[in-house]
């Protein structure tokens, strides 16, 4: 009526990898979605015992294709190589993760003085119509100014990572506001007057004697 099995298969537990049973409750659970899956999760192979063997293969292949029960495979898998050594901790993923955006940071500010310093070197103005990166790429006949021309020119040129950064910088970091101009001509400018002293502070000091 039912199908011929009666009673649990010691070999779904091969074919089904997931499976536990349990002696004692004479009924089966989902070792993935018991230890790994999420709190809300309510049913068979979670919170009840399944014992339904007439339906088998069914009922276990159907588990299987369920979406929360890969997901809690996927950190079953993810957790043991973890431990085995194979895939670094969280902590180290995420230190690593903002180290590397850090050193991108690094590279597009790297970028954006360059130019700043090659426009003052060669006495070429900063700015034009806008400094929306956005704004002259919607209208090509606003003129951007040879500071972000510069810029696309690199970013076209294949520098991959300022073309990324034009594409896809959040609103307030694109880094190329006439506000961050200023800071930056004020920092170089700073740096050269530092540089000055620390040249001419010797020769000075000789000229008292």
């Amino acid at each position: 009526m039912y199908g011929k099995h009666r009673s649990f298969q010691k070999k779904w537990l091969t074919e089904f990898s997931w499976l536990k049973y349990s002696r004692a409750s004479d009924g089966a659970l989902c070792k993935y979605c018991c230890l790994f899956g999420k709190s809300s999760l309510r049913g068979k192979f979670v919170t009840e015992f399944w014992r339904m063997y007439h339906k088998g293969i069914s009922d276990l292949q159907e588990h299987s294709d369920l979406k929360y029960h890969k997901d809690a495979k996927q950190k079953v898998q993810d957790f043991v190589s973890v431990m085995q050594q194979k895939q670094p901790t969280i902590d180290v993923q995420l230190n690593t993760a903002a180290e590397d955006r850090r050193n991108y940071n690094k590279t597009i500010l790297h970028s954006i003085i360059d130019r700043i310093v090659l426009c003052g070197k060669q006495n070429l103005p900063l700015r034009g119509h806008s400094d929306s990166i956005k704004d002259t790429n919607k209208d090509p006949e606003r003129n951007p100014g040879n500071f972000i021309s510069l810029l696309k020119f690199r970013a076209r040129a294949g520098d991959k990572c300022i073309a990324n950064h034009l594409e896809t910088h959040a609103k307030n970091a694109a880094y190329t506001s006439k506000r961050i101009q200023n800071d930056i001509i004020s920092i170089i400018g700073q740096q050269i007057q530092d540089k000055l002293v620390e040249e001419t502070a010797p020769t000075q000091a000789h000229q008292m004697y």
